[in-house]
């Protein structure tokens, strides 16, 4: 039972391979074969003479991770039997938690996440919220693996979280129950555009995927969107499996092994999806998320939008050890894109650059064909078409004027937003219309341009911003 519902860091397209290594302790089995090594000679001479009274298997676990140190690959790593059943267990995502996904992106913890009718919606905990300590206890420098052993506790059991939000320090006394963590969120925003969020590559959740696709079509799917932001891979069998319902006997990628041998992957097709689609990505998409994405991208099947994506283009095998329970993940292959883009430490390029979580949203359902746009704003939630999201849009109040950051607006009429560094001012562009905003008239906070909702509209007649209550509503009509 975890305390939180976490997702294992970099475990991504990992290969099961039931393979038997013929192991023993090494000073052991050196001796009886009349090997007697260096490094048999310094754990048995440690074993016997330090003062910290440290054992021949401590010291065969602490080679063991100053070998994987060695290599300078972050990817491959040790599991005990423990940690091995972790990662088992997440494929299954049922936990004891607060109802919150975890990742790690640049050394922090973050919530990927929020799922419905748990402690962590109900108390207001937002996706991308980085978690900063654990019943007071920092989080800097704990692996998330490690962070998932040692947050354990039982049903009902409470837990306090520290996150930072923006520039907003908040905490949150969270209880744990049993959660299903979702494999696959299915969404509909009317007018035949359809969407799904994949959180990880599975072989259930491409189960998952294939039969809500399925559903989206008996709706009278015209367009897609696939969310895959914050995902960081998983299965390369799952990813075979989604390719198939988008490319007919074309390549999924290509591999290369440390010989430089490359190896064509080709996927097999039965009556692939021949509709607009639109796949989402940021710096949180990683791995098998970037084969998926660089694979429609490259047969011109999808439009990518949002930012460069994380850039993890090798793979891994996670080979069990006989002797321990253990397991290693090991890198043994580089993959590139159908048309041999490299990903490692490169990335995906979208097709349509923009940051921001909602102003991703808007622009992926301006893609897809959207011609109305309805948000609902709330503290701690916002309604697009009606379909609810654990999101936050920050509202400034200044004299009783309303302030929202310019390049929200501007996704939310499908404007483009550049910065022009010789005059200072931020350039909007639609059709036609071409507008110039000094830096000076907008009130710029925490790296964002703010402007007066009352001038915006004035712009963009199309805008309309009303508020009632705790609910304000964006509506725009195209």
């Amino acid at each position: 039972m975890n305390i939180l519902s976490a997702r294992l860091n970099n475990i991504t397209i990992p290969i099961i391979l039931c393979v038997t290594l013929l192991l023993t302790p090494w000073s052991a089995s050196a001796k009886e074969a009349g090997n007697y090594t260096e490094l048999d000679e310094t754990i048995d001479l440690l074993e016997a003479y330090h003062l910290s009274g440290v054992t021949e298997d401590e010291l065969i676990q602490a080679a063991i991770e100053g070998i994987l140190y060695s290599l300078d690959d972050p990817y491959t790593d040790y599991y005990s039997a423990e940690e091995l059943q972790a990662f088992t267990n997440s494929l299954n995502n049922v936990y004891f938690g607060t109802g919150i996904v975890l990742d790690e992106l640049n050394g922090q913890i973050y919530v990927n996440l929020v799922m419905e009718n748990t402690s962590a919606e109900r108390m207001g905990v937002l996706e991308g919220d980085v978690i900063l300590a654990v019943n007071g206890i920092s989080v800097k420098g704990i692996k998330l693996l490690e962070l998932e052993k040692a947050e354990i506790g039982a049903n009902g059991a409470s837990v306090k979280l520290s996150v930072r939000r923006g520039t907003e320090l908040l905490s949150f006394s969270l209880t744990y129950a049993e959660v299903q963590v979702p494999l696959v969120t299915a969404r509909w925003f009317g007018e035949g555009i359809g969407y799904l969020r994949l959180h990880t590559f599975s072989d259930e959740a491409a189960i998952d995927f294939i039969v809500e696709l399925d559903k989206l079509n008996q709706k009278g799917l015209q367009s897609l969107i696939i969310d895959l932001r914050y995902n960081g891979g998983g299965l390369l069998s799952s990813t075979e499996m989604i390719a198939r319902q988008f490319l007919d006997n074309d390549v999924l990628m290509y591999t290369k092994d440390r010989s430089g041998k490359e190896i064509k992957v080709e996927v097999d097709g039965a009556l692939p999806m021949m509709i607009p689609t639109v796949v989402l990505v940021n710096e949180g998409t990683a791995s098998a998320s970037e084969v998926l994405a660089g694979a429609l991208q490259d047969h011109n099947l999808a439009l990518i939008v949002g930012t460069q994506t994380f850039g993890k283009g090798v793979i891994q095998q996670v080979i069990p050890m006989n002797t321990n329970g253990g397991a290693l993940k090991i890198t043994v292959e580089e993959y590139l894109t159908p048309n041999k883009h490299k990903v490692h430490g490169v990335g995906i390029t979208p097709d349509i650059r923009i940051s921001g979580n909602q102003e991703q949203l808007f622009k992926a359902l301006y893609a897809a064909g959207v011609t109305k746009l309805m948000v609902s704003v709330e503290p701690t939630r916002i309604t697009v078409n009606g379909e609810v999201f654990h999101a936050q849009i920050d509202i400034l109040k200044q004299e009783q004027e309303i302030y929202l950051p310019l390049r929200l607006l501007a996704a939310a009429t499908n404007a483009d937003l550049s910065w022009d560094q010789a005059t200072k001012s931020v350039l909007l562009m639609k059709g036609s219309k071409k507008l110039t905003y000094p830096i000076s008239s907008l009130t710029v906070k925490n790296n964002l341009s703010y402007i007066n909702v009352k001038t915006f509209q004035k712009d963009f007649p199309e805008f309309k911003w009303s508020t009632s209550g705790n609910i304000s509503t964006i509506d725009v009509g195209i």
